[in-house]
């Protein structure tokens, strides 16, 4: 990630001063990198280094750069907590550009905001990345803000308004027609749902998503939701079901060989409690005991 930054915010620093290339030609070959980063972000990271080592003139060019660029990084899963690369084209866009342009810059700063604890200060930046989603009617990029805002209350521990922006997120992936997202936010309003003890409409949406896992056989999806239905339900009062839990557990763990986390091994302990088999209970938690001293040192 380091070598990410690094080069990126070099480049930046250097494009006042490298002037082999047009900003005419330039913006061209960014509009091409545009149509395929969400693909292929791997490839696009590198047709943006190769540009850039031919320098890059003008402001707008430079703009149009930094957003490119902190999208491929986003995409790749690399969490920037500086905004010294995306800065440029906030600047930038606030005055010049598209609606959706305001859009995406805001969106990326508030995302580096939110990687780096800042929520304050994300949340305003979301704020302004909702208003131009809004304008230029870009449903997608309305999603992605309105499920970073939920991200947000979530950590800050205010479930219900991150239930009511996951939501929104939802209804605005399904406009988008952006399949994928909206299926793993379903799983987001279902865990959002269970975070408020709202067990049985957890297990509703946990039967919808199990039935579009199937159909669209993704194991990630499948699996992370099975794991979510096994764990509200023997939080429903009226029919707790430890033994169901456990089986579910297993079937995750040893036919789809999808790994179990801490919180998993926790739920499962709890459901042989309730079995009353308080050996098998007893068994795990000094397993987990001894994990989470192991992790101490």
């Amino acid at each position: 990630m380091k070598r990410y930054i690094i080069a990126a915010i070099s480049i930046l620093a250097l494009a006042a001063s490298m002037v082999s290339c047009t900003d005419h030609e330039v913006i061209r070959q960014l509009d091409d990198v545009e149509a395929y980063l969400s693909e292929h972000p791997d490839s696009a990271l590198t047709v943006l280094d190769s540009i850039s080592t031919a320098g890059i003139q003008g402001r707008k060019a430079n703009a149009r750069f930094a957003l490119l660029y902190s999208m491929a990084l986003d995409k790749k899963h690399i969490y920037l907590t500086s905004d010294s690369l995306i800065m440029p084209a906030v600047t930038y866009y606030r005055n010049h550009g598209t609606d959706s342009d305001r859009a995406k810059s805001w969106y990326y700063l508030g995302r580096v905001q939110q990687n780096a604890g800042e929520y304050i200060q994300a949340t305003v930046s979301l704020t302004h990345a909702e208003k131009y989603a809004d304008l230029s009617g870009d449903s997608f990029y309305s999603g992605m803000t309105h499920r970073a805002m939920g991200d947000i209350f979530g950590d800050t521990f205010n479930s219900s308004e991150s239930l009511k922006y996951y939501e929104l997120a939802y209804s605005d992936f399904e406009k988008a027609g952006a399949r994928k997202h909206s299926d793993y936010m379903l799983l987001s309003l279902a865990r959002a749902y269970y975070s408020r003890d709202m067990f049985t409409e957890c297990e509703k949406k946990c039967d919808k998503i199990i039935d579009i896992a199937r159909t669209t056989r993704d194991t990630v999806l499948y699996a992370e939701c099975l794991k979510l239905y096994a764990s509200a339900m023997q939080n429903v009062k009226s029919t707790p079901a430890p033994e169901e839990t456990i089986r579910i557990f297993d079937y995750v763990s040893d036919s789809l060989k999808y790994g179990l986390t801490f919180d998993d091994y926790t739920v499962i302990a709890n459901a042989y409690a309730l079995e009353k088999d308080f050996q098998s209970a007893s068994d795990i938690i000094g397993q987990l005991k001894q994990t989470a001293s192991k992790d101490r040192y």
